[in-house]
């Protein structure tokens, strides 16, 4: 998967207000979502989880590479209406 270019031009503009604000007052959240009908490739994606989870944290380390603080990131990925959260190296599952 890649980001869009339009999808490039928000998140670059995104990342020049965000660079201006106190990453100890703000968190970052970014979400995925899948649909119930979407055809995966299971040799890349063996599930959904799988999935949605690397298409948020494929924005997570666009935002970091484009000078995001890491540590005002987060990401929350859906799939069959259950939360996947990475928050660092640890998942948990709410």
């Amino acid at each position: 998967a890649a980001i869009r270019d339009d999808a490039m031009t928000v998140l670059t503009s995104l990342s020049d207000h965000l660079n201006q604000v106190n990453p100890d007052n703000f968190d970052i959240i970014i979400e995925s979502h899948v649909d119930s009908n979407i055809v995966l490739n299971k040799r890349r994606y063996p599930d959904k989880w799988a999935f949605t989870s690397a298409r948020a944290m494929m924005i997570r380390d666009e935002l970091e590479r484009i000078g995001i603080r890491k540590n005002m990131m987060h990401i929350a990925a859906f799939a069959y209406k259950f939360c996947f959260i990475t928050c660092g190296h640890y998942y948990k599952i709410r």
